[in-house]
């Protein structure tokens, strides 16, 4: 094994650099045709469904979810999710925690 020259800090980013490399490659091999499949169907589900998007992005960037607010379905997780019962009324959301979310679906 050959010796290793530069300081520890060159040898780490150089570490780091090859980890990086490898992962990438890895995740192309693994899941470049499904991966290409799947954004495939975002993109129609965004084409088929533009009120809901609109609709998300409204509450997202209009209405924060407020630190200590309890879901509004069990009352006893924190609510870290918006769920929309009518997407014409944008700005009309519930505070769901992640469980109850699924479940309201």
């Amino acid at each position: 094994m050959p010796f290793k020259t530069g300081s520890w800090g060159e040898q780490a980013q150089a570490r780091n650099i090859r980890r990086t490399q490898y992962f990438r490659t890895y995740q192309r091999k693994r899941y470049g045709e499904k991966r290409a499949e799947v954004i495939e169907g975002t993109r129609q589900w965004q084409i088929q469904n533009p009120e809901k998007i609109k609709a998300e992005n409204l509450a997202r960037y209009h209405i924060p979810i407020p630190k200590d607010q309890l879901c509004e379905y069990c009352y006893s997780t924190p609510a870290k999710h918006r769920h929309h019962t009518d997407y014409s009324k944008p700005l009309e959301v519930m505070f769901l925690c992640i469980s109850c979310h699924r479940k309201v679906r």
